[in-house]
C-alpha cells in the first residue's frame, strides 16, 4: 500500500480532519472508524481527487492574491508609476511603464540589469519607460550603495553610477563606492554631503515602505499595469509582456 502524501499532508491527518469536519461528536467510535476506513480506501484508490482539491485551493488563493494585488496597485498608482523623483531609463513619455525593484547586490538583479539596459536601444520598445525603485535588502553595504546611487542622481549621474555599481564586484567596499564617484566625475564634497542627507534616507524609506505595502520582499520584482511579477525575465519575455497591451497607460 503506497503512502499518500500530497503537499506535505499525511493521510492520517487528512482523515482526522475529515471526521472533525463532518461532526465527529455525533458519531460513535465505531462509526468514526468506519468513516475513516471508507475515506482512506477511496483516497488510496483515487488520490487524484485530493490532488485536484489542493490544485483548486491553490488556484483560488492565487486568484485572491491577484485581486488583492490589483486593489493595492490601484490605491498606490501615483506612488508606483508617477512619482516625479523616481529615476528612469527609456522614453520619458512612454505609455508602457515597467516599475523595477532591485538591489545592487542581488545576483539575479545584476543579470537582469543588463537586460534592462537593452530596452532603450531596442526599436520595438520605444514606448517603454523603466522606473527604478532601488531597494536595499542585502544589508548595510546594499544600503550604502543605494544611498550612493541616489546621491549621484543629485548630480545628474544616476544611470552612470547605477551601472558602475551593478558591474562592480559584489565584494565592493565603501572605498570602492567613492572610487566610482571619482571615476565618473562627481563633485566628491557634494557627494559626501548628499550621501549623509536626510532626503536620500527619506527616498530609501519611501521605497521600503512601498515595497512592504505591496508585499514585495525579494528582488528583482516588477510591476506592469496591475500585475506584480517576481523575478527578472529575459528580453524576449519582456517584449511579450509589453505586447499584451499596446496602449497600456498608468
Amino acid at each position: 500500500m503506497k503512502n499518500l502524501k500530497i503537499m506535505g499532508l499525511s493521510l492520517p491527518i487528512l482523515l482526522c480532519t475529515t471526521t472533525k469536519v463532518i461532526g465527529a461528536d455525533i458519531f460513535s467510535k465505531e462509526q468514526r472508524n468506519g468513516i475513516e476506513k471508507v475515506v482512506e480506501e477511496f483516497l488510496l484508490k483515487k488520490p487524484e481527487v485530493l490532488e485536484k482539491a489542493f490544485q483548486n485551493l491553490q488556484e483560488k488563493r492565487q486568484q485572491e492574491q491577484t485581486s488583492q494585488n490589483k486593489s493595492i496597485i490601484s490605491k498606490n498608482a501615483g506612488e508606483i508609476f508617477n512619482k516625479s523623483s523616481d529615476p528612469f531609463i527609456g522614453n520619458p513619455q512612454g505609455h508602457k511603464k515597467l516599475v523595477v525593484f532591485m538591489d545592487p547586490f542581488c545576483g539575479h538583479c545584476r543579470k537582469f540589469h543588463t537586460i534592462l539596459n537593452m530596452v532603450p536601444q531596442d526599436p520595438e520598445l520605444k514606448d517603454v519607460k523603466i522606473i527604478f525603485k532601488d531597494l536595499p535588502i542585502f544589508g548595510e553595504i546594499s544600503k550604502l550603495a543605494v544611498r550612493a546611487i541616489f546621491a549621484a542622481k543629485n548630480q545628474g549621474k544616476y544611470a552612470e553610477f547605477q551601472n558602475a555599481v551593478f558591474e562592480a564586484s559584489p565584494d565592493m567596499t565603501e572605498q570602492d563606492i567613492f572610487n566610482i564617484a571619482e571615476k565618473i566625475g562627481l563633485d566628491i564634497d557634494k557627494f559626501k554631503t548628499d550621501l549623509a542627507s536626510s532626503l536620500v534616507e527619506k527616498k530609501i524609506v519611501e521605497n521600503e515602505t512601498l515595497a512592504s505595502s505591496l508585499g514585495i520582499d525579494a528582488t528583482p520584482t516588477l510591476i506592469y499595469g496591475d500585475v506584480i511579477i517576481p523575478g527578472g525575465p529575459d528580453l524576449n519575455s519582456l517584449k511579450k509582456l509589453f505586447s499584451l497591451d499596446s496602449k497600456r497607460k498608468n
